[in-house]
């Protein structure tokens, strides 16, 4: 057989040489390791396939080994030597679903090396899509993200896979849908989530300022001019939220490209030039495609900060979220919504959105004598 068939990271747990070399004719890289308890009582949660001599655990109780089995035997290819003792073979073939004998002819080696590869992977992708759900379910930070309907599952679920990596992210969405939520989310389950948050409103930047407003300027770079450090410089190492993208002009977009694709920038006034780690994170709630077709917005600056995209869904699209966001609204409010209360909302439109149906729910407890706001308290102004 090929070196490298089922092409594939491992870990051998053996002290023989020889089944070494054969086994990293199908596995590679191997990582070895020694078979002690410590090892026992962390193995089901290996990350790569375990191949396990079982000629290597002699100076394990009967009872040890049994009590382990039913844990490992998914994610584990037992390797049986001719000396293996008896009790362990038996106990191996009734209770292992991939075992093989060592030595062994060729086809048997490579079948049930490429049976178990197979089902092996299959594991370790159900363990940790089981895993990422779970965090999404019970991580706390999303408790300022409410609703669970399958779209918000599914922003909830982008903002966990994007928070550890460097790329920019792009939020997509209508105005109120909770764009600037989800980026003080990603910042706090990033690596920098104990640096800088920043955020600045790209609508507020003119032109003839952004170069100061992103990189600073030095004394005298003007008439009048003061040091600055700039928004870039301050957000060093850590996250800078940049709202409202759609909205920058042309000459803007310029200068945040060639940031974004060098890391360096020049102060107003000097010639020297700096380097800033500063993850960023755009929102806008245009079109960029059609801002694009009518050269409104450049086309490379798009693929560079749409590498991670997120589109928040209106709340006209997930209205069975009312049921989650509304009482826990009114409960800031130390208020409770009635049942009709709750109807009335489901049955609106919402074009503003979360931010309206916040106002909504706030305005209405404010006029409401009672613990209960009922339906003829909620009124919807646009």
């Amino acid at each position: 057989m090929n070196a490298g068939v089922c092409a594939g990271e491992c870990t051998l747990v053996s002290r023989r040489p020889d089944v070494a070399r054969v086994f990293s004719r199908f596995f590679n890289p191997i990582r070895q390791s020694s078979a002690n308890p410590v090892f026992f009582d962390g193995i089901e949660r290996f990350s790569t396939p375990v191949l396990l001599d079982i000629s290597s655990i002699n100076n394990f109780s009967s009872s040890n080994f049994l009590d382990k089995i039913s844990l490992i035997q998914g994610s584990t290819l037992f390797i049986l030597p001719l000396d293996t003792p008896y009790s362990y073979r038996k106990l191996i073939y009734e209770r292992a679903s991939y075992y093989v004998d060592f030595p062994a002819e060729n086809f048997t080696l490579e079948r049930t090396v490429k049976e178990f590869s197979k089902f092996s992977t299959t594991l370790r992708k159900k363990a940790i899509h089981n895993e990422f759900e779970r965090l999404i379910l019970y991580n706390p930070h999303f408790d300022s993200l409410l609703g669970n309907s399958y779209l918000m599952q599914k922003v909830r679920a982008k903002i966990l896979s994007y928070a550890g990596g460097k790329e920019p992210v792009l939020l997509l969405g209508e105005s109120g849908t909770g764009k600037t939520t989800a980026a003080h989310l990603i910042h706090k389950l990033s690596h920098r989530k104990k640096l800088k948050f920043n955020q600045l409103n790209v609508s507020t930047v003119a032109v003839n300022l952004a170069d100061s407003t992103f990189f600073g300027q030095e004394e005298g770079s003007y008439t009048g001019a003061r040091k600055t450090s700039g928004i870039i410089a301050e957000t060093d190492n850590g996250t800078l939220f940049m709202d409202e993208i759609g909205t920058a002009a042309l000459a803007i977009q310029s200068k945040l490209l060639s940031f974004l694709d060098s890391g360096l920038y020049s102060p107003v006034g000097s010639s020297l030039l700096k380097k800033s780690d500063v993850r960023m994170i755009f929102a806008t709630n245009e079109n960029l495609i059609e801002k694009i077709e009518r050269k409104e917005f450049r086309k490379d600056f798009y693929f560079r900060i749409a590498q991670n995209v997120i589109d928040f869904p209106p709340l006209k699209d997930r209205l069975e979220d009312i049921d989650e966001i509304a009482p826990t609204i009114a409960r800031k409010k130390g208020k409770l919504l009635s049942e009709n209360a709750i109807l009335k909302l489901k049955e609106y439109s919402w074009p503003g959105n979360i931010r309206q149906l916040t106002s909504c729910i706030n305005q209405a407890a404010n006029l409401s004598y009672g613990k209960v706001i009922e339906s003829d308290s909620l009124e919807f102004n646009f």
